[in-house]
């Protein structure tokens, strides 16, 4: 579980810091469609990176992985306050997405429209849009407003239902993380912003459409997991609709993030150097002075003498790298030996070494 939490502390770091580059470099470019795509490899790049560990052979004083074995006093309350804050928020998004689908459920299928199901109902004030159903009041319905049906029929089909159930996901697993919340407006707004250019885009007036926005915000009403018709920030979206088209290059704004992910792999990778405790475990890099691996058996000896069958591996890995676990005394030594080689006993003084075998001359 430990690990675990220090996995959640990179994602909320990675999601914070992809979070600040794309409102910094993207969100006022008018690549709506190509910021999507960037939001949600952001999104699950948060939580793969920090999975990924690329094989490494420096040593450090400090890295982001150490393999020190304190606990901390205050673990195990940690752990009840987050499956706290997991549990109440998923159990609000089940609730939430039970009213949706009840909506649906008890409204009246009015029609079937461009791959869209249409649903008539008096429990919403406003048209919204879930997975491949368009909810539509009474009163919208009969006024056939061909802006309204373009604006969330393109939520339809452009499957933003999907993204927000993998934001929705993001806050639940990630609910202590603030930028989470960032993110997930994010998605909301880009969302907007590619309904609202398919509006335009079809042919009806920019104006005539703005002004509807502007009448329809006052009797706005929000059910989380849908895509409503007002649901983000109306400022931003009438901006964005009057925003020259931007310079191609500026696409490569993304490559910041490229940059944030190879260094965090680099860190990631990276393992500390620290003695280790009593139930710790040590590993590393066993090769002669031109690199080639060797063939080594390592143990962990007690004033000279080898506990046979006690800590135990042999090095018939082909990329030279050894680990041994459940140290029981740190003040022990570790004993390397190889054909053709000397002998050595070093101290058990760090978790991770870059050992260079001597040849016997």
């Amino acid at each position: 579980m430990e690990a675990f939490l220090v996995y959640l502390v990179k994602v909320a770091i990675l999601t914070a810091v992809f979070c600040i580059l794309y409102r910094l470099l993207l969100s006022r470019l008018t690549f709506h469609g190509f910021n999507r795509v960037v939001l949600i490899c952001v999104s699950l790049l948060a939580f793969v990176l920090p999975l990924i560990h690329l094989p490494n052979r420096g040593q450090v004083p400090f890295a982001w992985n150490s393999n020190a074995n304190g606990t901390c006093p205050l673990f195990g309350l940690f752990c009840w306050l987050y499956a706290a804050g997991f549990l109440v928020l998923l159990v609000r998004k089940v609730l939430s997405v039970s009213d949706v689908a009840k909506i649906i459920r008890d409204g009246r299928y009015a029609t079937r429209r461009e791959g869209c199901d249409v649903i008539e109902s008096d429990s919403v004030m406003q048209p919204f849009n879930w997975m491949k159903f368009v909810v539509m009041p009474h009163e919208w319905l009969r006024a056939e407003s061909a802006e309204v049906w373009r604006h969330e029929s393109q939520h339809a089909r452009k499957g933003h239902s999907l993204d927000l159930i993998l934001a929705d996901i993001i806050c639940i697993v990630q609910w202590f993380n603030p930028f989470v919340i960032l993110l997930r407006k994010d998605f909301e707004l880009i969302h907007e912003f590619e309904a609202d250019k398919a509006v335009i885009d079809s042919g009806v007036d920019a104006d005539e459409y703005k002004l509807m926005l502007i009448k329809a915000v006052a009797s706005n009403r929000k059910l989380s997991p849908a895509s409503w018709l007002m649901q983000s920030g109306l400022k931003k979206r009438i901006v964005m609709m009057d925003a020259q088209p931007s310079a191609w290059l500026k696409r490569l704004r993304v490559l910041w993030m490229v940059a944030v992910s190879a260094v965090f792999l680099m860190g990631n990778s990276v393992q500390a150097n620290v003695a280790p405790k009593a139930g710790g475990r040590i590993s590393g890099h066993i090769h002669d002075s031109k690199g080639k691996v060797i063939r080594t058996k390592v143990t962990v000896t007690e004033r000279d003498i080898v506990r046979r069958g006690l800590h135990f591996t042999s090095m018939d890995n082909a990329d030279g790298y050894f680990e041994l676990f459940q140290i029981d005394d740190p003040s022990d030594s570790l004993f390397i030996e190889a054909d053709g080689y000397r002998t050595l006993i070093l101290p058990l003084d760090r978790s991770t070494y870059d050992i260079t075998m001597v040849p016997i001359k």
